[in-house]
């Protein structure tokens, strides 16, 4: 979406998307036993020439460490669907917390987050911006 930056229809206007992430880890040779974290929220973006502003919102979650009968991902998938749980009150806010990010010539050069924010939540974020293009 951050490809658009240029677009004059894209400034000073604000747009809905859907984020989802997931980490996981397993050693498939050994058995189908896996675990890890699948995070879904909805994403807020502004978009200011130089630099637009991000905030996750309803941002649930599901950790997981089970046998996964059949595909992985699609198990996976369908156990979010059914079974997210609502973030933890300690980490929503710091997910939640809007951030900044300022690109030069397309390419995102930061992301400004607020300096109390847990090191694990600004990876997250940093995830989320990871090989994406203004």
């Amino acid at each position: 979406f951050l490809d658009q930056i240029y677009n004059p229809l894209w400034l000073q206007k604000e747009h809905v998307f859907e984020y989802v992430s997931a980490v996981i880890t397993g050693i498939p040779e050994l058995g189908a036993q896996y675990a890890g974290l699948r995070i879904h929220a909805d994403m807020r973006v502004q978009m200011f020439g130089d630099h637009a502003r991000v905030k996750l919102e309803n941002a649930r979650f599901k950790t997981f460490n089970k046998e996964f009968i059949g595909g992985v991902w699609d198990t996976l998938v369908h156990h979010m669907e059914q079974e997210a749980d609502p973030v933890p009150a300690a980490f929503k806010l710091h997910l939640e917390a809007p951030f900044q990010i300022t690109h030069r010539d397309g390419v995102i050069v930061q992301i400004l987050a607020a300096a109390t924010e847990p090191e694990f939540i600004t990876s997250i974020k940093k995830d989320f911006m990871a090989g994406r293009k203004p």
